[in-house]
């Protein structure tokens, strides 16, 4: 390992530009990167979670926020608790 950094050092000018030569088109080309990081690359085709996020956004028509409200006179009692936790079971 000493040997490859002495070389490095020997040669610091010839390593400054190579490594120049290497960034310089590639940022140039930074501009062209797509990433596509929709549902659908993560998820095969007729996925049952998939599946479920697209009758999501057919009911609801976007997935940015959602408020969900009710009415209780006591929210943090046992059976409005297992009430709620019965809308969340498929």
């Amino acid at each position: 390992m000493r040997k490859f950094g002495e070389l490095i050092l020997k040669y610091r000018v010839l390593v400054v530009i190579a490594i120049l030569g290497l960034t310089v088109p590639l940022l140039l080309h930074v501009s062209n990167l797509d990433i596509e990081a929709d549902e659908n690359t993560w998820f095969a085709k007729g996925n049952d979670t998939l599946k479920g996020y697209d009758e999501f956004i057919d009911r609801f028509v976007s997935d940015e926020f959602v408020v969900v409200s009710y009415e209780s006179d006591d929210p943090l009692s046992e059976s409005e608790i297992a009430e709620l936790a019965g809308h969340g079971e498929k």
